[in-house]
């Protein structure tokens, strides 16, 4: 009985690491307080003024988002924020070397509005 039971309990412990990427993860505030302060910066975004330092500050809270979330090794937020972060380092990286036309940065406010919008809903609405 004490090698059925202890067999039992191995087979489930490595069943629950195996599906561990398949499970969401929970609310936390660090994440959702970030995800806002993302939102914020995108919908701050003045195509007028000069690019790079508005980017800048995207990036610095895309940045520390990620680099908590792999901290925690919440993967289901790592894999969420993924396509944002390449549109984000894309337009900063374009931002640092030279000023893009008035036109290219509403471009990527769009995307990133829409992007951010995503990840703020789907951050916020875990319980």
């Amino acid at each position: 009985m004490r090698k059925i039971a202890a067999s039992l309990l191995v087979v489930l412990l490595v069943g629950c690491s195996t599906i561990k990427d398949k499970i969401p993860s929970f609310w936390d505030d660090n994440q959702s307080r970030s995800v806002i302060d993302i939102r914020q910066s995108v919908l701050d975004l003045d195509c007028k003024q000069p690019h790079a330092p508005q980017v800048a500050e995207i990036k610095k809270h895309m940045d520390w988002l990620i680099i908590y979330s792999q901290i925690k090794d919440t993967r289901d937020v790592l894999r969420l924020v993924k396509p944002m972060n390449d549109t984000v380092n894309d337009f900063y990286d374009r931002s640092m070397t030279k000023q893009g036309s008035e036109a290219y940065c509403n471009m990527k406010k769009k995307i990133l509005d829409t992007q951010s919008g995503t990840v703020a809903k789907a951050v916020l609405g875990r319980f």
